[in-house]
């Protein structure tokens, strides 16, 4: 009996800790798709405070670059293409480590 309480008590932690989980995952993904969405596509760059930490640094290729020099650079894109429109439809498989 006590096999089957302490069973059941892990099952549940279980399920608890894996639906938080996708819960962390779909939330992460949403803020992904504003950067794209309303940032790029709609130039809303005043909701780049929201969607990004103050000590956001951008890793480039060449260099690390901070929030303004990002957001400058996205405000360069969307004066040379004002039409720009990104659309976000692909679906990532997800990769456990």
């Amino acid at each position: 009996m006590n096999r089957m309480i302490i069973a059941a008590g892990v099952a549940i932690l279980i399920v608890t800790a894996s639906f938080a989980k996708d819960q962390h995952l779909e939330r992460n993904k949403a803020l992904v798709r504003r950067v794209f969405t309303d940032i790029l596509s709609q130039g809303k760059f005043e909701v780049a405070s929201e969607i990004f930490a103050k000590d956001f640094v951008n890793h480039g290729t060449t260099k690390d670059i901070g929030l303004d020099q990002d957001q400058a650079n996205n405000h360069g894109w969307r004066a040379a293409f004002p039409d720009l429109e990104i659309i976000v439809d692909r679906k990532l498989k997800r990769v456990t480590l």
